[in-house]
């Protein structure tokens, strides 16, 4: 198909003392328009990054030297960057209103009244709400210090039944207030070399991603199972699936499943799987289907 460049001027240099003169382009590469179909999302378009360079001297007078690059990837990181921050900002607005809220009707209190039960209720409702900013954060931090190798890594022979046996009951409620049957399938003992707080917490979140994508009278099944001296945690639902574009990026820092069911969030507790598990001598990896729900398995060496 015949392409034309759209180019949009990016850091343009001009210097009329030096014998060259260099502008730089970026853009992205649409087809030609045709009747009746709709234009493309600019997302999805090859981008390109163009150097034009002028030679003057050296005999040669008029020559333009041209420098084209494939930028997608980069404009892509750049789109799920700002898609992310854009997250992150929405997330952390709504508890910060909340606590604003909560104060100004504390704020409004009479001198000398004695605080009722209402009261305390605005003073449980802003904790709340600084809490969930701390998680934010904290998650945020995590995955950073496990990408930077600057977490702390403790390792220990772990029981991954007794792990994942607890892992369950700290979800049951949960699972059990939206319709969601939770179930644990397991050997008798199975043991394995990992850190047991990373390893909980990256259980955690697997069970959380489950349990947010599963619809209510669905099923949420974790599996201890051995295989190949590799013991294996497994956490299984019956959601709205992953669509096999997006599986490959699935574990990737920023990255939005846009699928049908997929759900606004800041992306970085299937990073921390990851992170986690290669912290710690194992590895994750995710089975889908769309329509059908997903798996997602965290492999430790067998002690």
């Amino acid at each position: 198909n015949k392409a034309t460049a759209h180019l949009y001027i990016d850091n343009p240099l001009k210097n009329r003392r030096s014998q060259a003169q260099t502008m730089t382009f970026r853009g992205a590469l649409t087809p030609e328009p045709v009747a009746g179909q709709e234009a493309a999302d600019i997302r999805s378009l090859p981008w390109v990054r163009v150097h034009c360079l002028r030679l003057r001297g050296g005999g040669i007078r008029g020559g333009l030297l041209l420098h084209v690059e494939d930028i997608s990837e980069e404009i892509e990181r750049e789109i799920q960057q700002q898609d992310w921050r854009d997250m992150v900002a929405h997330d952390m607005r709504s508890p910060l209103t909340n606590i604003l809220g909560a104060l100004r009707l504390i704020e409004e209190i009479p001198p000398g009244r004695s605080i009722g039960e209402n009261d305390l209720e605005l003073v449980r409702f802003g904790v709340r709400a600084c809490l969930k900013i701390r998680s934010l954060v904290d998650e945020y931090l995590q995955v950073v210090r496990l990408e930077s190798g600057t977490l702390p890594v403790r390792m220990a022979c772990v029981d991954a039944v007794r792990l994942a046996t607890e892992g369950v009951s700290e979800y049951r409620e949960t699972a059990h207030a939206a319709g969601i049957e939770l179930r644990l399938e397991t050997a008798e003992r199975l043991f394995c070399n990992a850190d047991p707080e990373i390893l909980t917490r990256a259980l955690q979140n697997l069970l959380d991603n489950a349990l947010k994508y599963t619809p209510k009278g669905g099923c949420v099944t974790v599996t201890v199972s051995a295989e190949d001296e590799q013991v294996r945690i497994s956490v299984a639902d019956t959601g709205c699936g992953i669509p096999k574009r997006d599986l490959p990026h699935i574990f990737a820092r920023y990255y939005q499943g846009a699928g049908p069911g997929r759900k606004r969030g800041l992306g970085l507790g299937l990073t921390f799987c990851r992170e986690a598990l290669a912290a710690i001598g194992g590895h994750t990896a995710v089975e889908s289907e769309e329509g059908r729900g997903s798996v997602f398995t965290m492999s430790l060496p067998h002690v």
